[in-house]
């Protein structure tokens, strides 16, 4: 080979190991393309994260505290209910399960809605229901009291209410400062011997007319006590020294939806 050939192989070979070297350098750009993809993917799985956390925290809270409030609320209602001791509380079915002391009294009527009050045009309408329960004195000419009353078995400690309305005709009012009628309870001992008698604000001369006015007593049973009863007590000449002489005026009280409940903590 002379020595013009073999310079021009050793050119061409040095030319061909220069382009190699810039072909190497092209190859590294793919790298590059390659890193910035894997950080775009990074943060795309940090936004899903935080997005998914905010939400259930958010839902799971809001639920918890409405359902406990609502079941809360319904079962204290629940228990506190008020159970009446008293059966035809309305005297619905006249004067049964009531009782008359002295039993020889007849100053008691069932009156329905409708009847024309005494000495009146006017006609009655009960509170509750379709009756009610008139009283008045007896007329003796004597003080007098009559109960009418239902009764059970009571221990002392026992505390009681008894409550309801009544109501007097201005046609027929007590007019007399010795009659009056109130709600009581009435303790006994095994004797019958009377241990207590709270009662409540009076319906007399002073009380208003043709309203329906709520009474109310409250009592709690002393030692001793073995029956307690819900009195309705109608008293006429309280007091009165005239010798069977008393005629306090006219007047007649009207009961309706009477309560009779022991009061428990």
């Amino acid at each position: 080979m002379s020595r013009t050939t073999t310079l021009l192989v050793l050119s061409m070979f040095a030319f061909a190991c220069g382009d190699k070297d810039v072909d190497d350098t092209a190859f590294d750009e793919p790298d590059a393309d390659t890193d910035a993809d894997t950080d775009t993917d990074t943060d795309t799985d940090a936004d899903a994260d935080a997005d998914t956390d905010a939400d259930a925290d958010a839902d799971t809270d809001a639920d918890a505290d409405a359902d406990t409030d609502a079941d809360a609320d319904a079962d204290t209602d629940a228990d506190t209910d008020i159970v009446n001791i008293l059966t035809n509380e309305g005297f619905e079915d006249g004067t049964t399960d009531w009782n008359i002391y002295p039993g020889e009294n007849t100053n008691w009527y069932a009156m329905p809605t409708g009847e024309t009050l005494y000495e009146s045009k006017d006609t009655f309408t009960a509170y509750e229901g379709s009756q009610s329960l008139k009283v008045w004195g007896t007329w003796s000419g004597w003080p007098n009291e009559t109960s009418y009353y239902q009764e059970l078995a009571a221990a002392e400690g026992q505390s009681f209410t008894f409550n309801g309305f009544a109501w007097m005709h201005d046609g027929d009012p007590i007019l007399a400062s010795h009659t009056s009628t109130v709600l009581s309870i009435k303790f006994f001992d095994a004797h019958w011997g009377l241990l207590d008698w709270p009662q409540s604000a009076p319906m007399d001369m002073n009380s208003a007319t043709s309203a329906w006015t709520e009474l109310s007593v409250t009592g709690t049973a002393p030692a001793g006590t073995v029956l307690a009863q819900a009195v309705i007590s109608m008293f006429q000449c309280t007091g009165d020294t005239s010798e069977g002489n008393c005629w306090d005026g006219n007047g007649a009280v009207y009961y309706d939806d009477l309560m009779f409940y022991e009061l428990t903590e």
